[in-house]
């Protein structure tokens, strides 16, 4: 009932608007393996990747803190807990300011429940 109401030039049209399309994001470097993703691309207003290109799962973490003349790695209390012995003070007054800029200077929403 359905291939019958549908006119059979529409496929063709959305095939060769879908490729018109992948073409042009080829040119600006973008890479299309499937003409479906083409498609989801023109709704995405904000695509996050590392420098890789990898796409992120809108998840950023530190992974080292460098702070009064130190490079500490940047291990999460949350998850590793309060017994795990971490190379960072945060008592340390260089510390505290490094967690105030931080925070000051960010938009982040911090979640104070554990991961699951």
């Amino acid at each position: 009932m359905i291939t019958a109401n549908v006119p059979e030039g529409l496929i063709v049209e959305i095939t060769v608007g879908l490729t018109l399309t992948a073409k042009l994001l080829s040119e600006r470097k973008v890479l299309v393996k499937f003409l479906d993703a083409v498609e989801t691309l023109g709704a995405t207003s904000c695509i996050c990747s590392d420098k890789t290109g990898t796409l992120t799962m809108n998840k950023m973490t530190a992974s080292n803190v460098w702070y009064s003349g130190k490079l500490c790695k940047a291990e999460n209390r949350q998850k590793k807990g309060a017994n795990f012995l971490y190379e960072y003070d945060p008592n340390d007054p260089g510390f505290r300011s490094l967690q105030e800029a931080a925070v000051v200077g960010s938009v982040a929403n911090f979640d104070t429940t554990l991961p699951a």
